[in-house]
């Protein structure tokens, strides 16, 4: 009897698990669905399913992104006293029609204000490259916001 109580509990966890992870990435697209169009794939995955991350750790963010993260810089401001409100990545370059690119940024806003000191320290001594150690420091941090914007736009995340 203990043991068929075991299975019915073990069951009954494998089975929620699995249900509360195919509701948080019910409409997400795997890249490979995007033939290379890097923007598209973010903006279908990231920007239009925002609500996904929004109120949830940065760690998920990270788990579903399958584009490298390599270079990025912490959103510092001055509101009353200096804090990191956020990151943002320089994802990929998207080619444009002339033969040129422009990188895609991705903003990540946090749902508090960080102070700036850990932040500052990692990106002045990881010289703005994303590492495990920025991996590990934001990845318990609540999501506010996502955006994509291309380099020289000047669409702006909500406050």
């Amino acid at each position: 009897m203990r043991i068929f109580t075991f299975i019915c509990f073990f069951a009954s966890i494998v089975m929620i698990s699995s249900c509360s992870l195919l509701r948080n990435n019910k409409g997400y697209t795997p890249i490979e669905a995007f033939a290379g169009d890097t923007l598209q794939y973010i903006k279908t995955n990231f920007d239009n399913r925002k609500e996904a991350y929004v109120g949830k750790k940065f760690k998920y963010f990270l788990k579903d992104i399958n584009v490298p993260l390599n270079s990025y810089f912490a959103d510092f401001v001055f509101k009353g006293e200096m804090g990191c409100e956020g990151v943002s990545f320089f994802v990929n370059e998207n080619v444009d029609g002339n033969g040129g690119s422009k990188p895609i940024i991705v903003h990540v806003k946090w749902e508090r204000l960080l102070p700036s000191d850990e932040p500052s320290r990692m990106e002045r001594d990881n010289g703005q490259t994303w590492t495990k150690q920025e991996s590990g420091f934001y990845k318990g941090i609540v999501i506010k916001d996502i955006c994509t914007t291309e380099w020289g736009t000047c669409t702006e995340c909500a406050k």
